[in-house]
């Protein structure tokens, strides 16, 4: 049942962070590419779903009762913690790359829409990428 849960706030944890980063780079005029999605799920997201699924369980019961429920205050209130500080975290980093000296604005590359290397050719999106791949 733990395994159970574990794997339940993973995979909400995946999908919360992931559109909390599309929508901050949505406002900021970017989006991941296909690729990097593709490589999210498809080297990250699946291969520890699985693996979390077929883990077995503890030789030995622990004393405590787990809880009986997926909602509940314990099981939100740590997938809302997470989601918190994965937040905090993506803003200061944001912050951060806006402060060097060499940081362009996202909006500046966008002279020509049809070309999508420099749609997504900004450093917004390689810094959300990696704190999305990394969380």
């Amino acid at each position: 049942m733990t395994t159970s849960f574990q794997c339940f706030k993973y995979m909400a944890l995946y999908s919360v962070i992931q559109s909390v980063t599309v929508t901050t780079l949505y406002k900021q005029g970017a989006n991941l590419t296909q690729r990097q999605f593709l490589f999210i799920d498809l080297i990250f997201i699946i291969p520890l779903a699985v693996t979390m699924s077929y883990t077995q369980a503890y030789h030995k019961l622990s004393k405590t009762k787990p809880t009986s429920s997926l909602v509940s205050t314990p099981v939100l209130t740590s997938i809302l913690g997470q989601v918190v500080i994965q937040v905090i975290m993506q803003i200061v980093m944001l912050y951060v790359l806006w402060a060097q000296p060499w940081y362009q604005s996202t909006f500046k590359l966008h002279t020509n829409v049809e070309d999508d290397y420099d749609y997504y050719r900004c450093q917004d999106n390689t810094v959300f990428y990696f704190s999305g791949v990394n969380f």
